[in-house]
């Protein structure tokens, strides 16, 4: 079964630390959560630059994290903010959205200890 996180190159990346990568994950989850919604309010006010900005910002950090399909989404948006078009960027909000959920449910199967 394919999952989400790249396990193995995350560990790979960082001494096999199981408990820094659950912290950085952990940060990761919280932080994403947060700037989803700041995503959400400057798409739906054609805030071109926040959303460039915003998207490039978690483009960034997903990359970082190995989640590959969440840095394609978020590159997605950043292009569209740049471009200064946002057509099509609620199926890319709800394919953010399907992904995130699926991080969320791997990060606590993963780490079940954390909240």
């Amino acid at each position: 079964m394919e999952t989400l996180i790249d396990m193995k190159a995350l560990l790979d990346c960082f001494g096999n630390d199981k408990n820094f990568v659950a912290e950085l994950l952990d940060d990761y989850y919280k932080s994403t959560r947060g700037h989803l919604s700041a995503l959400r309010e400057a798409a739906a006010a054609k805030d071109m630059k926040k959303v460039a900005d915003t998207a490039h910002a978690l483009k960034g950090i997903s990359a970082s994290m190995f989640l590959e399909p969440l840095r394609d989404s978020f590159l997605q948006l950043e292009q569209m903010g740049k471009r200064g078009d946002l057509t099509g960027n609620e199926e890319v909000l709800k394919k953010i959205d399907v992904l995130f959920s699926e991080f969320e449910k791997e990060f606590h199967l993963t780490y079940p200890s954390l909240p």
